[in-house]
């Protein structure tokens, strides 16, 4: 089926079956007041046509004394007339026997049976037997049931003064179901055909509505087509431009690892003499001016010779990578090898470190000399910016969550708010306070080698004096069985 037509099909049927439904459920409704009050009517035209026999009745007995002549002439009168819409008959409400009847054979037969049912209101489910109804010998009127002929009439009965008689006026209620059977058939006919139409006209009308929107829409349709082309050729065009400036971004950043790789080459060779020679002249016979000269000369050699290393080594990571050899560490062995590195520099100034470790025997797998760079690295800042005489502590713990935490704390001025935005930031100042000597490219260097181990490094100023620098690097459960200490 075409999709263009389906909706429309689709409406047809189903507002043609709302309307019928309605429609059928509305006749349902009327049909069953409708027979309510037609019954209602009916059982008061047989009440009206039963006082007026009796009336009759009681005007002929006036006359005519003999009550067999009087019941003579009455069955006379009514004898052999058609029951099959309705009649009227005579039943004696001592015997309940019927006295007259259309039917001469019907005449003496007693109405006392199980199979006659008279329901004193109509639809009401209470019933009595039909004699017990005539032995009262009150006027009544309701539905009389024949059971065994699956007939009901509606039947008003009315006593004659002065004698036994009841007068009972009988209509068929099948008569009056077959009239609103015809009446149903006529109103579901024009539900029908109401539904139809209305159907036939909601489609149309949908039709139309659908095809202006349809005009609007290829409309839209047009006008999105157009947006989208112009907007798909500037992303292209964008990306193409993206792809020009990584080019030249690549080309630069390699442009600029050759070159630093190539000056920290260079430089290194003479530095290296640079320095040899002044520990020569620092044995020699000097002066206490030359003497102060050398000393100053030192400090900037080994200041030069600290950025010319770390430099290489941040080329050769963002060149050529993490080296993933990783070995077995004992961090204990590894701090005590750092420290001994920087024993003079701790020495000339006076400093102290302790160490309060968790474990002694605490091991941890990776790069045992990018792990050893890191604590250099915050040792040496951490050397350099503390006062003479001061203590630096180191401690080591187990978190909870396998992880191995080194702290670092000095007793330095700690870190600026500036400088602490900056310090993970290559070529970023990393003053501490006051500090201003060379290019950020320590602390941004941990940070590099800290990733590549999936671990961390976390600053902050301690609250009295100082800053605090936090390593934590995952550590395999299997490496350390023994218990772990408290977190500090």
């Amino acid at each position: 089926m075409n999709d263009q037509i389906r909706p429309y099909l689709l409406t047809f049927i189903s507002t043609g079956l709302v309307v019928i439904i309605l429609g059928f459920a509305a006749t349902e409704l009327a049909l069953l007041h409708i027979e309510n009050q037609y019954i209602e009517l009916q059982l008061d035209v047989n009440r009206r046509y039963a006082e007026n026999t009796t009336r009759i009745l009681e005007k002929e007995l006036e006359q005519e004394k003999d009550l067999n002549k009087v019941l003579a002439t009455f069955q006379q009168s009514i004898e052999n007339t058609s029951t099959e819409r309705g009649f009227v008959c005579i039943l004696d409400n001592n015997s309940s026997k019927l006295v007259c009847h259309p039917n001469p054979e019907m005449v003496g037969m007693s109405v006392n049976s199980e199979m006659l049912e008279f329901q004193t209101k109509i639809r009401n489910l209470k019933t009595n037997k039909f004699s017990t109804i005539v032995n009262e010998g009150i006027a009544q009127g309701g539905q009389l049931n024949y059971l065994e002929k699956d007939r009901s009439e509606i039947a008003f009965m009315v006593p004659v003064p002065g004698t036994d008689w009841m007068v009972s006026v009988h209509e068929n209620l099948g008569n009056i179901k077959q009239e609103i059977n015809n009446f149903r058939t006529t109103f579901y006919t024009g539900a029908s055909i109401i539904g139809f139409i209305l159907a036939l006209g909601v489609t149309f009308a949908a039709r139309l509505v659908s095809k202006r929107f349809e005009i609007r829409i290829l409309s839209l349709n047009k006008s999105l087509e157009k947006k989208v082309r112009e907007r798909t050729q500037e992303l292209v065009d964008a990306y193409y431009k993206i792809e020009k400036a990584n080019e030249e971004l690549s080309k630069l950043d390699r442009t600029k690892s050759d070159f630093l790789l190539l000056i920290n080459h260079e430089m290194r060779t003479p530095l290296n003499g640079i320095i040899g020679m002044t520990d020569v002249l620092e044995d020699s016979d000097l002066t206490q001016d030359q003497v102060e000269l050398i000393k100053m000369m030192k400090v900037s050699n080994n200041r030069l010779l600290r950025f010319v290393e770390a430099s290489l080594l941040l080329t050769e990571l963002k060149t050529s990578g993490i080296n993933t050899q990783l070995s077995e560490i004992n961090i204990k062995t590894l701090i005590d090898t750092v420290i001994n590195k920087h024993h003079q520099y701790l020495q000339n100034k006076g400093i102290k470190v302790e160490q309060k470790l968790c474990e002694e025997h605490t091991k941890l797998v990776s790069n045992k000399n990018l792990i050893e760079k890191c604590l250099g690295i915050i040792l040496d800042n951490a050397i350099r910016f503390s006062p003479e005489n001061s203590t630096i502590r180191l401690l080591t713990y187990i978190s909870k969550d396998s992880h191995l935490n080194i702290n670092i704390d000095d007793q330095g001025p700690g870190f600026s708010d500036e400088a602490i935005e900056k310090l993970f930031k290559f070529f970023a100042s990393d003053n501490i306070k006051h500090h201003s000597e060379g290019l950020g490219l320590g602390l941004a260097t941990v940070k590099l080698i800290m990733d590549s181990h999936n671990g961390q490094i976390a600053v902050k100023n301690i609250r009295n004096k100082g800053a605090r620098v936090k390593l934590s690097l995952p550590i395999r459960k299997e490496d350390n069985d023994e218990k772990r200490p408290e977190t500090i």
